[in-house]
């Protein structure tokens, strides 16, 4: 489908960045569309060389999480309209090239209300802030001023985007292979790019799979649901002393139903099962089998702001910043002081190895979203030891997306360097 985007006149530099976020808007929230970008003073009707279109107005602006014009308009030629701002899905048995004339959009506007018929309720006044509202927007000329203020300062913070990925997920279905929530779907994406990871020794596609007899076969590992996070619901196993399987089926129970309504999980449910996997064990730095140490690293635009040092034997809920060179920085800078540990970490050479591993992953995650603006952050983490290290796990929402370890400069570091032309076109 053909998205004509009508921008308004630019006669002032507000009235110019309110019309390349917009344009940012657009390409991002309709990936892949086929956009026309036309000025509303100056509307060449040879550009309409097609009998199907949507047509977007001067002030009217959609967000991340707006209605797709597919899925709300689905009746050819019909509009809504405030303020002779229109949003409308219009089909012509001849192009309106045919015209063939330059116009401005006040009579493109009359053209097009002989065709379509109205729809009520699809556009909302902007009134100084943002609802949570999946309509289109209305932006008054004397409000822009307001509505840009607003989108940098209340809209793209860390903890908004993030929610908004959350909501639009569905319309990006390759994001449920990067979100982690599936940890065996997760090693498979790894696994093409030859990167090092726990080896898998046993998927139970459900709890009758699980017997004593299977258990006893296992070498030291580890058991887990595919579908759980947060370390809960580890379960270690060794030679000399397996699992009890009951006592392991039991504390299993409805392992495929929970966690189903966190974040994307019952997205991604539709399409991989939850299943319960055994795998390598990782020992912890001294090489004993206790809870492994782990780097996440935080990726933005290919760029690794910062990686989280974490050592569970010395403190649960701490951790360590690192820069990509693993030169410390304190917590202070994006968090707080009390959640530093100060452990005292050996020197890696095999560091630099992993930050390629790092990039090969963002690479390709970022390809496969095709660069949008959900496809720009992830979080990857890595089991690490004194010798080696194995991919553990993405994230695309840190802490649910609420980014709750974060101080004030960190949400604002971490948008920024997400989306650094959105700051760009706003500052």
């Amino acid at each position: 489908m053909n998205y004509i985007v009508i921008l308004k006149e630019e006669k002032t530099d507000v009235i110019k960045k309110f019309n390349e976020i917009k344009k940012w808007f657009m390409l991002n929230f309709y990936m892949n569309i086929k956009a026309k970008f036309i000025y509303e003073d100056n509307i060449d009707l040879t550009e309409f060389n097609n009998n199907e279109f949507y047509i977007i107005g001067p002030n009217v602006f959609p967000l991340l999480n707006s209605n797709h014009l597919k899925d709300i308009m689905i009746h050819k030629n019909c509009f809504s309209e405030i303020n002779n701002n229109i949003i409308a899905y219009i089909y012509c048995k001849e192009p309106l090239s045919k015209i063939n004339n330059i116009i401005k959009f006040k009579i493109l506007l009359d053209i097009i209300k002989i065709l379509p018929t109205r729809m009520n309720g699809l556009i909302k006044n902007f009134s100084n802030k943002i609802e949570q509202f999946k309509g289109w927007y209305y932006v008054d000329d004397d409000k822009i001023p307001n509505f840009l203020f607003y989108l940098k300062n209340n809209y793209f913070k860390w903890s908004i985007i993030n929610q908004i990925k959350l909501q639009i997920a569905h319309n990006y279905p390759k994001i449920i292979y990067y979100d982690g929530k599936n940890k065996y779907e997760s090693k498979k994406i790894v696994e093409k790019l030859n990167i090092n990871m726990p080896k898998t020794y046993k998927i139970f596609s459900c709890l009758k799979e699980i017997t004593q007899c299977e258990i006893n076969k296992l070498p030291n590992c580890i058991i887990k649901p595919t579908n759980w996070d947060g370390g809960k619901y580890i379960f270690k196993n060794f030679v000399k002393k397996p699992l009890n399987s009951n006592i392991l089926i039991n504390k299993l129970y409805n392992y495929d139903k929970n966690n189903i309504s966190k974040e994307i999980m019952g997205l991604i449910n539709k399409t991989h099962k939850p299943s319960i996997i055994a795998e390598e064990y990782i020992n912890d730095l001294s090489n004993n089998p206790s809870s492994p140490c782990e780097f996440k690293f935080y990726v933005f635009n290919r760029k690794i702001l910062f990686l989280l040092a974490i050592n569970r034997k010395e403190s649960i809920n701490k951790f360590d910043f690192y820069d990509e060179n693993f030169i410390q920085f304190p917590n202070s800078k994006y968090s707080y002081n009390r959640t530093q540990i100060n452990f005292k970490w050996p020197k890696f050479d095999y560091f630099q190895k992993l930050k390629e591993d790092v990039y090969k992953i963002y690479d390709m995650f970022n390809k496969d979203l095709e660069n949008s603006f959900i496809g720009r952050f992830i979080r990857i983490d890595f089991f690490v030891n004194k010798e080696n290290y194995w991919f553990g796990e993405f994230s695309l929402f840190p802490n649910g997306g609420k980014g709750g370890n974060l101080n004030t400069f960190g949400e604002n570091e971490f948008i920024k360097n997400w989306l650094p032309e959105v700051f760009a076109i706003l500052s």
